[in-house]
């Protein structure tokens, strides 16, 4: 693909520049506008009547989300589940247990009260297993799990009853066995050993760990303190046109801004990078072919990345102040090696690196089409005097600005742009191409 005048040293350094520009694009990369609105309480609403761009919920404000989340936080804890079906199978083998028991010593006198009050054995039997089931009963398995959980609280889940327990509190079997042995000499049996061994043989784990449901909670948990649970549907109107901005409007304003977060994830950088890597690699391989190479490339690589800065400082303005850049300037101010060609490479290049990071892309991509195609029709070359030039600014701002009034109507752009002061932002763009035309010739 390349040329076999470029050398080996040449290469290197456009490969090295070709990077070097893809990481320092990538971080100058517009990002999607924030809310693009300004408004405060109790202050009239300045744009035209906006409507909700999709279903959300209001939520609560941050500062009181920012503490009932801390405290949330700290009460949070694991959740452990009892299965209820341990204790019904446990005491139906206890109840066979002593039965047998029965059955087997009804001649023998070690057993003569055993078989008397065999219901009064099994009912304080049940008891005593409902007692240390109710606790919670943790096997091995379990208590390696939660061996290093977090949390001064947990949360013991029974049917639909939920406690908060010390972590202590949850019993191993050993434990539970010790509590029979205690607990049973101060019965009111004659003979409590007999009981002994039987509930020994009964106690099995009733209670488990679930992940699932601790996340799930502390999602709830979640949710319930940042959403006032009011759901807000599309199309709905949020607020009219010079509407005092209340506390309820506040409210559904602030919710609907804080949806407008830019994602900083590693995929999405990724993406970024691998995307300007493309163009900026397309545009060199181009430039390279038709010989501007390697000269040209400081030049072109400046204008890119200078460009980008420009739009990446003016976006945290306002989204209109990219429309001060006229990228369809560059192709004049190129250098000679690229102007040619190259200086209609350098503005797709611009102009495709801003338009897929931009929020109104399919009216950025039109305005500055407009400008480019107004370029070729009205300032076919710079060696007219300055009335013809204004003409042809004038002409240019106007194209620009049919273009915006199309983009407009067809919802191309945010509400936030669809103000007549956008006008002025394409004249006050057009009028810095101008001066930069008047001015060329003395860069020169």
């Amino acid at each position: 693909m390349l040329p076999a005048r470029v050398s080996k040293r040449n290469l290197i350094a456009i490969v090295a520049l070709t990077l070097g520009c893809t990481l320092i694009a990538t971080l100058l990369l517009p990002r999607p506008n924030p809310f693009p609105y300004r408004f405060a309480l109790g202050q009239p609403w300045n744009y035209r009547s906006l409507k909700a761009p999709y279903d959300f919920d209001v939520l609560f404000p941050e500062e009181k989300v920012r503490i009932d989340l801390a405290k949330v936080k700290a009460e949070h804890g694991p959740y452990f589940k009892i299965n209820d079906d341990v204790a019904k199978k446990q005491k139906r083998l206890l109840s066979d247990l002593l039965s047998e028991q029965a059955r087997i010593g009804r001649n023998d006198v070690q057993y003569e009260d055993l078989v008397r009050n065999l219901g009064m054995y099994k009912s304080y039997g049940y008891h005593m297993l409902d007692d240390v089931f109710d606790r919670g009963v943790l096997g091995q398995d379990e208590l390696d799990k939660i061996r290093n959980l977090p949390g001064r609280n947990w949360y013991l889940v029974s049917g639909n009853n939920i406690r908060r327990i010390v972590p202590d509190s949850l019993l191993t079997i050993k434990q539970a066995q010790n509590i029979f042995s205690d607990s049973l000499p101060f019965s009111p049996l004659r003979q409590p050993e007999l009981l002994l061994p039987i509930l020994e043989k009964t106690i099995a784990p009733n209670t488990f760990y679930s992940d699932s449901l601790t996340q799930a909670t502390l999602r709830q948990k979640t949710t319930e303190i940042t959403s006032t649970g009011e759901l807000v549907k599309k199309g709905d109107i949020l607020v009219h046109r010079n509407e005092l901005v209340n506390e309820g409007i506040y409210r559904k304003l602030d919710s609907l801004s804080r949806r407008y977060s830019t994602d900083s994830s590693l995929e999405l950088w990724g993406g970024r990078f691998l995307l300007v890597l493309l163009c900026f690699a397309l545009f060199f391989i181009y430039l390279l072919h038709r010989g501007a190479l390697p000269r040209a490339l400081p030049g072109a690589a400046l204008w890119a990345i200078g460009s980008m800065a420009i739009i990446y400082a003016g976006m945290y303005i306002g989204p209109a102040v990219a429309l001060l850049l006229p990228l369809w300037i560059l192709p004049r101010l190129s250098l000679n090696e690229t102007r040619a060609h190259g200086g209609y490479a350098l503005w797709t290049l611009v102009t495709l690196l801003t338009t897929i990071s931009l929020d109104w892309a399919g009216g950025w991509l039109a305005i500055q089409a407009a400008g480019v195609v107004g370029m070729w029709l009205f300032f076919p070359n710079t060696n007219h005097g300055w009335k013809a030039q204004t003409v042809a600014m004038l002409s240019i701002a106007g194209l620009q600005s049919l273009f915006w009034l199309s983009v407009l109507w067809s919802e191309k752009i945010p509400p936030s742009l669809c103000t007549p002061d956008i006008l002025l932002f394409l004249l006050a763009g057009n009028l810095i191409a101008w001066l930069c035309v008047r001015f060329l010739p003395y860069f020169r």
